[in-house]
């Protein structure tokens, strides 16, 4: 029975990947990168991608004993931070995952293979230093399939248009509402506009926007009609049904974003709409 259920779910990941769905996996560890699991999702299971956040990170290390020896030499280092021994750890994680996904980066030219990194959640506020963390991690880490993911709080969106003015990767995060997509996208959009009146490449400059569905339709499932509609659908279809409603929300900004000329600060062409409607 296990076999079935497990082949059953496989069939059901290789179909996704048919229909062109990405399937990030939320999760990683160094058992899981080192011992050929994560190297089985991409092979056998359309695995795209590895997102990952501070909770996943401090929970592989604390409960897994595949650190252990690095931790044992590191604690013998004098007056080194737990956050700089964390630090450490992370970055290799996130290097040697970053690797395995590589080819599926190459292979879908930049659409997917990429590895999630979040700057530190003490940062959400502050703009400064959380371009100075991104840019660090970008640095440490030197890979392309590499994204920054970066909460969508003011100082973040102005942090965003930074970013992707260096050419950083940015996941843009905790997105409630269709205004503050907007905000994201016009950062994102202002930042490759002046790589391109720099005579900056754009091509390579990859964003997500995380947008929590639940909460952008919340208003039009609790409206009369649409509520009677969602009540007579059983629980296991409203995830689908709030996808289809919160593509349907956002495809009018989309194709806004899309026909956005970008020739106004110099540049004289548009960007590319399949790269547009990829990156966004």
């Amino acid at each position: 029975m296990a076999s079935d259920r497990s082949q059953s779910n496989r069939n059901s990941l290789l179909e996704l990947d048919r229909m062109g769905q990405s399937i990030w996996y939320d999760c990683i560890d160094r058992y899981l990168i080192r011992n050929g699991g994560l190297r089985y999702l991409i092979d056998y299971e359309a695995v795209k991608g590895i997102t990952t956040n501070p909770s996943i990170l401090h929970k592989a290390i604390t409960i897994s004993r595949d650190y252990d020896a690095e931790l044992a030499a590191l604690a013998g280092w004098e007056c080194v931070p737990a956050e700089a021994v964390y630090k450490q750890l992370l970055l290799q994680d996130i290097s040697q995952a970053a690797d395995l996904l590589e080819p599926v980066y190459g292979e879908t030219q930049g659409r997917d293979g990429y590895v999630w990194l979040e700057v530190t959640p003490h940062l959400t506020h502050d703009i400064t230093g959380t371009i100075k963390e991104a840019r660090r991690l970008w640095r440490s880490i030197g890979r392309q399939n590499l994204m920054i993911k970066v909460p969508a709080t003011n100082a973040g969106i102005a942090a965003i248009e930074t970013l992707t003015c260096d050419g950083i990767n940015v996941n843009a995060t905790l997105l409630f509402s269709l205004d503050k997509y907007n905000q994201v996208v016009d950062a994102y959009l202002r930042g490759l506009e002046y790589r391109m009146a720099n005579n900056r490449a754009v091509d390579s400059v990859a964003s997500v926007a995380s947008i929590f569905l639940l909460r952008l339709i919340l208003p039009w499932i609790t409206s009369s009609t649409s509520g009677w509609l969602v009540r007579k659908i059983e629980p296991s279809k409203i995830g689908l049904l709030s996808c289809g409603a919160g593509w349907q929300l956002l495809t009018p900004n989309l194709f806004m974003m899309i026909i956005r000329p970008i020739s106004r600060v110099g540049a004289g062409r548009l960007l590319n709409v399949r790269e547009l409607r990829r990156n966004a």
